[in-house]
């Protein structure tokens, strides 16, 4: 029966994802002969500004609330908890918007393409998509993510002709994202019964320090991610940056079915089973590690075979070079699923927030400043080794954290068949 649940929880998600790159295929060439290269730069240029506001709101609750919930075991007030931190977040978003307007010349002169894109603000502050993460429940998720986005892909069809219709895009495109979100919210506060409780000012600000490193670990993961096509755009041409983007996009594409079924769903699992019993807990994640090892395998040598096969369909024949590239890369997917079962299902269960932080912000320090030093005598390829040489120091580090806490979590036996079967049962009967 739970087996079921997961499998089905696991399909739902998969179906979201699919979505999430394949109605593009169908929107992005409409929208680039309609809008044109230069509109096009303008939304991502001012959405690039709007993101940092959206990874605030957002802070670190998709980790810390399920952590939260796990502790206090009452849904109405670690929603209470979550809702009055992100509502006062979500203030402090406002001064910045107002200086964005006032300072930033490209953002003051189209004010109001950047107010429309603060829509995506106020849509990640009705997000509450941790409380079906924990409670296991994600079909309805997956229901209201595949409606909103099919009607987008019909609007966008329907209306976007020409240039000028460019806001008219942008509102289609970030009133997707604020009605999935609303919606989602109402069901899950009717559904589950859920009461805005009163929640002093004291606990709120407690709640998130005890999220900060977590919050901190998101800004520099996303500022150290960036920065490789960035520096590349600055020091290398225009085509080294299209070979490397092309290569980590699909990269990306691999990352969140790595990734995915790690953090949504095994997550709020092992967070309660910490909770309960540490050792428990550890020993579950132990069980599981040759499913991981299967699919680290399985991603890895996806992306070594039928990655140059999607590169020439998605891309066309003249990003063939990305090739090595995108081999390169390909060792990142092992890395970071590790990095993802060590970091997330461990670390960050255990409490070691501060840890895990401090080891995002090194290893990005040093990446950037490998990347400015060799990146000029390079291209792609030197972009994509730093990456990978990133993700071993991250993984290796986040292994060492746990050796020292007395925790292994490799043995000889987990790449055997009867491992597998035993992590599979683990499953069935968690």
């Amino acid at each position: 029966m739970k087996t079921n649940k997961i499998l089905k929880n696991f399909s739902y998600l998969g179906v979201v994802q699919i979505l999430n790159y394949a109605l593009p295929i169908i929107t992005i060439p409409l929208v680039s002969r309609a809008l044109g290269v230069e509109k096009i730069g303008l939304i991502s240029y001012i959405f690039s500004y709007i993101s940092y506001l959206i990874l605030l709101v957002n802070y670190s609750f998709s980790l810390t609330a399920i952590r939260k919930q796990n502790q206090l075991n009452d849904l109405s007030l670690t929603f209470s908890l979550v809702f009055k931190s992100q509502l006062l977040l979500l203030v402090l978003t406002l001064p910045f918007l107002l200086i964005a307007l006032l300072f930033i010349p490209d953002l003051k002169y189209n004010w109001f393409l950047t107010c429309i894109s603060y829509i995506a603000v106020l849509g990640a502050f009705f997000d509450k998509n941790w409380i079906f993460q924990y409670k296991q429940d994600l079909k309805l998720v997956a229901i209201v993510n595949v409606l909103l986005k099919i009607i987008s892909v019909v609007c966008i069809i329907l209306f976007i002709k020409e240039k000028e219709d460019y806001l008219l895009y942008a509102i289609i495109l970030y009133s997707v994202i604020f009605f999935t979100n609303i919606i989602l919210f109402f069901i899950c506060v009717k559904k589950y019964k859920i009461k805005i409780l009163k929640v002093r000012l004291k606990e709120v600000i407690s709640f998130l320090k005890e999220g900060k490193m977590l919050f901190f670990s998101s800004v520099v993961i996303s500022f150290y991610t960036s920065t490789s096509t960035l520096l590349l755009g600055i020091y290398c041409s225009n085509r080294d940056v299209g070979l490397y983007s092309s290569a980590m996009k699909l990269i990306d594409i691999a990352k969140v079915f790595a990734i995915m079924p790690i953090t949504q769903l095994i997550y709020p699992i092992v967070s309660q089973k910490i909770s309960e019993n540490v050792d428990e807990g550890i020993l579950f994640v132990k069980k599981l590690m040759p499913i991981f090892n299967f699919m680290a395998i399985l991603l890895f040598i996806g992306a070594i075979i039928v990655g140059p096969f999607m590169l020439h369909l998605l891309f066309g024949s003249q990003f063939l070079d990305a090739i090595p590239i995108l081999w390169i890369l390909s060792f990142t997917l092992i890395l970071i699923l590790y990095s993802t079962v060590f970091g997330v299902l461990l670390m960050v269960n255990l409490g070691m927030d501060h840890l895990f932080f401090k080891n995002q912000l090194y290893v990005a320090i040093l990446s950037v400043l490998l990347t400015i030093l060799i990146l000029p005598y390079g291209a792609g390829m030197t972009s994509a080794i730093i990456l990978v040489i990133s993700e071993i120091l991250i993984t290796g580090y986040q292994y060492y954290c746990l050796r020292l806490k007395g925790y292994n979590l490799f043995y000889l036996e987990m790449f055997s068949k009867k491992a597998f079967l035993e992590a599979v049962n683990a499953i069935k009967t968690h």
